[in-house]
């Protein structure tokens, strides 16, 4: 029972902290981090919002991403864009 309390006090203290970041980002960082994190899961609360698969959650296309994630998007977007145009 202690280590489950144990969890949730690190559950509850990352949300804290990406609530004090204020503003929206902190705040959709904070629901998406109350929705999928698991303290005993494999990776951070970021990796695994990053590997979610919830495509129907509105907050989905704006949830936390690496840098790095976000250009492949980009660069994929890019591309299929390109593609469509040259298959015209």
């Amino acid at each position: 029972m202690t280590n489950n309390n144990n969890q949730m006090d690190i559950k509850e203290k990352t949300i804290a902290r990406l609530l004090k970041k204020g503003r929206l980002r902190g705040r959709i960082d904070a629901k998406c981090c109350e929705c999928i994190y698991d303290p005993i899961g494999d990776g951070t609360w970021r990796y695994q919002v990053e590997i979610c698969t919830s495509f129907a959650c509105p907050l989905y296309p704006v949830r936390p991403t690496t840098i790095q994630e976000t250009q492949v998007t980009k660069e994929k977007v890019l591309a299929s864009g390109k593609a469509e145009r040259g298959n015209s």
